[in-house]
C-alpha cells in the first residue's frame, strides 16, 4: 500500500469556466466530504432502535492561510465572502502524487477572519459550506 504526506496537498480554486488557481501559503485544510443524517425508524415498542438514512450534508470546510493582502486568491476569498449575493464557487482538493485523483467540490462562504497570533504568522480563516450536488471524483484539472 502506498502512503504520501497529507502535507502536500493543495487547493484549488475554479475561477472561470476550467481554470483553477492554487490558493496559496495553506497552513491547514480540515476534511472534505460528506455525511448522512440517521432518521430514527424504530417502532413503539422495539427493543433496539433502528434507523435509516437520510439526505447526504456537504462537511464545513476549514481553511487556515498564512494571510498575503497582496496574495490574488486570498483578497478573491474575501470578495466571495463579502458579494452581495454569495454563489457556490467549485474547488479542487489536490494531491501531487495522484496523476488521475482529485475531490472536486462546489461551496458557499460562511466565515471570514483574521487573526494576529503571538507565536505565528498573521492568519486568515475562511470557512465554506460544501452544497450540491457534493464532493465528486475528478481527474486533476
Amino acid at each position: 500500500m502506498t502512503k504520501v504526506a497529507g502535507f502536500n496537498g493543495f487547493l484549488k480554486r475554479n475561477t472561470t469556466g476550467s481554470t483553477y488557481v492554487t490558493i496559496s501559503q495553506i497552513m491547514s485544510l480540515s476534511e472534505v466530504g460528506d455525511e448522512r443524517a440517521l432518521i430514527d425508524a424504530s417502532a413503539h415498542g422495539d427493543p433496539y432502535a433502528d434507523f435509516v438514512v437520510g439526505r447526504r450534508e456537504g462537511t464545513d470546510v476549514e481553511l487556515v492561510l498564512a494571510f498575503d493582502p497582496a496574495d490574488a486568491q486570498h483578497t478573491a476569498l474575501f470578495t466571495d465572502y463579502t458579494a452581495t449575493t454569495p454563489v457556490s464557487r467549485l474547488y479542487e482538493l489536490q494531491h501531487a502524487s495522484f496523476l488521475t485523483h482529485a475531490v472536486r467540490f462546489p461551496a458557499l462562504p460562511t466565515k471570514w477572519a483574521q487573526e494576529a497570533t503571538d507565536d505565528g504568522v498573521y492568519e486568515m480563516h475562511f470557512t465554506m459550506k460544501i452544497v450540491s450536488p457534493g464532493p465528486t471524483i475528478v481527474t486533476p484539472s
